[in-house]
């Protein structure tokens, strides 16, 4: 695929700002166009061509609406991939943060109360506006094609993201 190709199926900028809304609408209008089902009476090579563009715009829809996958693919398409395996972060103050949440999130235990549900919620919001302020220093650092700093927002949107998804399971645990 070129460069890019995720943006260029929907006919947008390459860029971390995007509007979700118009992603949205762009996809749908193709998917309706590109469906298999609009070429079933079309020869064999147009309807494996047509199910091939609609898993592509599948794949890059997928990608470019949810903020981490984005970042990541912009990261990889500037030739600076996430190393998302062995990501070893080099702020401690940030790491011990990090355990301090994930702590008190251990520290949640059913039944569901009151008190649970706060904490939970006071979790969630210092999470959410954790993970916006790595979303906002991702977009100045790749704006800047500072990919240093821009790696590092990736990988503290990651353990956001993480501890958001933490957040959920803990939620649905507290409500069974």
């Amino acid at each position: 695929m070129q460069p890019h190709a995720h943006f260029a199926l929907f006919g947008l900028p390459p860029a971390y700002a995007l509007d979700q809304a118009a992603l949205k609408t762009r996809y749908l209008e193709l998917q309706r166009q590109h469906h298999p089902d609009q070429h079933a009476s079309a020869p064999a090579a147009a309807q494996k061509q047509a199910a091939q563009r609609t898993a592509d715009l599948n794949q890059a829809y997928q990608t470019l609406r949810c903020p981490l996958q984005r970042a990541l693919y912009l990261l990889d398409q500037a030739g600076h991939p996430a190393d998302t395996e062995s990501q070893t972060h080099q702020d401690p103050a940030y790491l011990a943060d990090q355990l301090e949440l994930r702590e008190k999130l251990a520290s949640i235990t059913p039944p569901e109360t009151s008190e649970n549900a706060a904490q939970l919620a006071a979790l969630r919001t210092q999470a959410e506006t954790g993970f916006a302020a790595h979303q906002q220093q991702f977009q100045q650092s790749h704006a800047a094609a500072d990919w240093p700093t821009a790696t590092a927002a990736v990988h503290k949107m990651m353990f956001a993201h993480k501890l958001l998804a933490e957040i959920d399971q803990k939620e649905e645990a507290l409500a069974d």
